[in-house]
């Protein structure tokens, strides 16, 4: 579930950072962008955010270095908006909403804060078993 929430979260920073021409629609698609990461973050399944998080730097990247002076600025200033989205969206929304569950979790630690010896949470036994 978090996979395809992640792509829903990549395919609205696309659309915020290349298809959106007018401030409404820019409004709505962080509206968006915001919606979909807090839904993938909360599923507490890692790979879809680091995925699309992955995804979405190496976009905004590309896009960066294909254009022109002119556009650099605007650029900037989205990138900035952009990432107060995800502050708020991380640190205001889903941590407040899971009680701090959620930084732990990410932070490879059990409910108690001590830190997990199994970053596979078990899934690597299951490569190692013979029939």
């Amino acid at each position: 579930m978090a996979t395809v929430l992640g792509l829903g979260f990549f395919l609205m920073t696309v659309r915020f950072f290349y298809f959106s021409k007018s401030k409404i629609f820019r409004y709505l698609d962080l509206i968006f962008v915001l919606l979909f990461a807090f839904r993938a973050i909360v599923t507490f399944s890692r790979g879809g955010v680091f995925t699309a998080i992955f995804m979405i730097v190496a976009f905004i990247f590309i896009l960066y270095k294909v254009m022109d002076k002119r556009n650099k600025s605007k650029m900037r200033l989205s990138i900035i908006l952009f990432l107060i989205i995800g502050i708020v969206t991380w640190g205001g929304i889903s941590a407040s909403q899971t009680n701090g569950m959620i930084e732990k979790r990410y932070a490879n630690e059990n409910a108690a804060g001590q830190e997990k010896n199994d970053v596979t949470t078990g899934r690597g036994e299951f490569v190692f078993i013979r029939i």
